[in-house]
């Protein structure tokens, strides 16, 4: 976060604006300090434009201060957690360097049977599910040819029930004419 820019006022005695003014390259000095020249004014300007620009320079330089300190914060810490960690698998390096031998390599032999097993397991798991996906495909499209075949079939019988519905409906009409 920066820190708020602090500007300091100097205050100066008569005989020192004085001296100052006779120093200042050849120019005379200046009595009157309430109303400055038109060159006094311009030579203000010029400073207050300085200022700014150093003051916004100054803000830049203090975030890439503030974002390099979170940087830097952030690799110590990492840093830290990395002597951490390798100072724990040193600890188990040695201790598993003291470990006998004939045992560790009876549990790797051991742990690479139950590798073999588990991948063997697997590779059969896989086939079946392969084969069952399969098979779901077969049945999916023999459900949808069934399908088709039953929405037809609904269809035609639709059809017919609507002739024969036209047919019953004209039956009276029918026998009022064979009756006359």
């Amino acid at each position: 976060m920066p820190r708020p820019v602090k500007t300091v006022k100097i205050k100066w005695s008569a005989a020192q604006t004085a001296l100052l003014n006779s120093v200042r390259h050849g120019q005379t000095p200046c009595t009157d300090v309430s109303t400055p020249t038109p060159e006094q004014q311009t030579m203000q300007t010029a400073i207050e434009k300085k200022l700014a620009k150093t003051q916004g320079t100054l803000e830049v330089v203090e975030k890439k201060a503030a974002a390099l300190y979170n940087t830097g914060r952030v690799v110590k810490r990492k840093l830290q957690r990395t002597v951490a960690r390798n100072n724990k698998l040193e600890a188990q390096i040695a201790l598993l360097q003291s470990v006998e031998l004939p045992a560790a390599k009876g549990d790797a032999v051991r742990a690479i049977q139950l590798f073999d097993n588990v991948h063997a397991e697997n590779a059969n798991l896989k086939h079946k599910l392969s084969h069952l996906m399969e098979r779901c495909a077969v049945e999916a499209s023999q459900t949808l040819v069934t399908q088709s075949e039953l929405k037809a079939e609904l269809a035609e019988s639709k059809q017919k029930n609507c002739i024969l519905q036209k047919c019953c409906d004209r039956i009276p009409e029918v026998t009022a004419n064979a009756a006359k």
